[in-house]
Parts: structure tokens; sequence; C-alpha cells
């Protein structure tokens, strides 16, 4: 029986690794994920996002080699329940897009990762008492080690916008194109009165994508007017609606720019966000750079 525990903690303890490994690799949507599904800004939803991959690595190796074995298992006891309370929610607001609880390896959704976690916690419960332990001379020591590891480690290999801001290139655009798509009629006239957000994105690109999930997440959170968003599609081909959709978006008015005026004004680095006032371009941000401050305040007169 005591080797059986052993096989089925040894289960759980890499399940645990591999659930943050998936989310590590996947971190830059899952924190969208956070931010959108959390009462928290960004940046305390980059950081949040962080934790939990920590806590799953202290889970899985706590688990795993048996350090700090009691507390470990209370506490990743407790971890699970709360994720399940959060499971629950979104399954009773009628979610059933992937949760992120393995990352983009394989997508789970909510009722599914429910299902997971009654599996978890039987198994938890199997092992609450396993007599299998490894002990060697400075384990206190390897203890305190391995688990401040688990902690950098998910803020060193992905570190979030807020611990690196500066680091970033600042968004590029090319003015005279702007201008001169505006003066053809390519883009209306109605996108720049006023306090405006205008976002250009290609539907295929994986950072517009996110981009566009972001500020939907940061409009709908900060009260800001969704007709003060637009957003410019580049190219004729694809349908919006659908990136709307599959990017869990809020539809905004948006319109099409032929490829070349795109990629002239965007200079090929997609997505741009412009903050505008009355025509004049105040600000210009990209995916790495959005700020939720500044453009809330812009938005709402604050600033």
């Amino acid at each position: 029986m005591k080797w059986l525990k052993l096989a089925l903690r040894l289960i759980v303890g890499v399940f645990f690794i591999f659930s943050a490994y998936g989310k590590l690799d996947a971190m830059g949507a899952f924190e969208v994920y956070v931010f959108r599904s959390s009462f928290l800004s960004f940046d305390g939803a980059s950081v949040v996002a962080r934790l939990i991959v920590a806590a799953e690595i202290i889970a899985g190796v706590g688990i795993i080699f048996k350090l700090g074995y009691k507390a470990i298992w209370r506490l990743t006891f407790l971890f699970i329940l709360v994720l399940t309370g959060f499971l629950a929610k979104q399954l009773l607001l009628g979610s059933d897009e992937n949760c992120f609880c393995l990352g983009e390896l394989m997508e789970m959704s909510p009722a599914e990762s429910l299902l997971k976690n009654v599996v978890l916690i039987g198994l938890l419960l199997l092992i609450r008492k396993d007599d299998v332990t490894f002990d060697f001379r400075l384990k206190p020591l390897v203890v305190s080690l391995v688990f401040a590891a688990s902690v950098i480690v998910p803020f060193v290999i992905s570190p979030p916008d807020l611990f690196v801001k500066g680091q970033f290139n600042s968004a590029e655009y090319n003015q005279t194109a702007l201008d001169d798509a505006i003066a053809n009629g390519e883009i209306s006239t109605k996108f720049l009165k006023g306090r405006k957000m205008l976002s250009f994105y290609s539907m295929k690109c994986k950072y517009c994508k996110m981009s566009s999930e972001r500020i939907s997440a940061l409009v709908r959170k900060n009260d800001i007017q969704r007709s003060q968003v637009n957003i410019i599609f580049g190219g004729m081909s694809g349908n919006p609606i659908e990136f709307f959709e599959e990017t869990h978006s809020q539809v905004f008015e948006f319109s099409r720019l032929p490829r070349e005026p795109f990629l002239s004004i965007t200079k090929g680095m997609m997505p741009l966000t412009l903050l505008i006032e009355d025509g004049k371009v105040i600000s210009e941000m990209n995916y790495r750079t959005i700020d939720e401050k500044e453009i809330t305040n812009f938005l709402n007169g604050k600033s």
C-alpha cells in the first residue's frame, strides 16, 4: 500500500510541475486571462499569474520530495479549493473558454477543469498520510533554497512588464502615412474626434489578439465608453467579428485598411495603439508598452 501511495504522490507532484510549465510557457496569454477574469489591474494580474506558477512548482516539488510535507499538503489542498471556487464561478457565468489550467498545452474548459480538480482532491486525500519519505543532511537548507528558487524562477524566465518598464522599444508609426490615409478617406474622421484610442491589428498576429483581449478588459474594468475605442484591421481578408469572438473582446467600431497603407502607418510592427485628441496623436503604444493608467486617465478626461 505504501508503494501505491508513493506512486500517487509522484503522479500528483509531476502534474503540478507540468501545470506550472504549461502556464509559464503561455504566460502572456495566461496573465491576460487573469486580468480579464479578476478585479486586478494588469500589473497586479501579471504578478499574481507568476505567483500561481510559483505555487504549483512549490506544491509539485514539495509533494514529490516531501519537503515540509504537512504544511505543503495543507496549502496545496487550500490552493485547489480556492481554484475550484473560481472555476465554479466561471462555470456559473457561462464561460466555456480555456481556463489555462494547463496553459495552452491542453485547453480545458471550466467544467473539465472542475472535474480534474475533483480527481486531484481525491488523490490529495489518499496521500495525506504517506510513510515513505526522503531524508538527507541539510534538508532544511535545501527546502528553503528550493522554495525560494520556485518563487524567483517564474519572474526571471518571464518577467512581468511592470518589472522591466523602460527596456522595451517604444511604438513607432509613420505620421505622414497616417495623414495620407485620413486625407484619402481610408480612415474615418469620426475615429479622430474628441479623445479616442485607435488600434491597428492584423487578424493573424498573436500579439494583436492578446492586445485586443487586454484592451477590451481594460475598457470594461475602467468604465471607459466603448465609443472611444476604434479598431483598424490590416488587409481585406478575414472576418473581424470572428477575431473579436476568438479574443473574447467587446466588438468595437472598426474599419479595414488595404495592406499597403496599413503597413506604411505601422511600419510593419503590430499591434499599434494610438491615443488621439481631435486628430492629434498624444501617445503611441505597442503590446508591451500598453499603460492602463495612462489610457484610463486620458479617455476618462483625467489628464
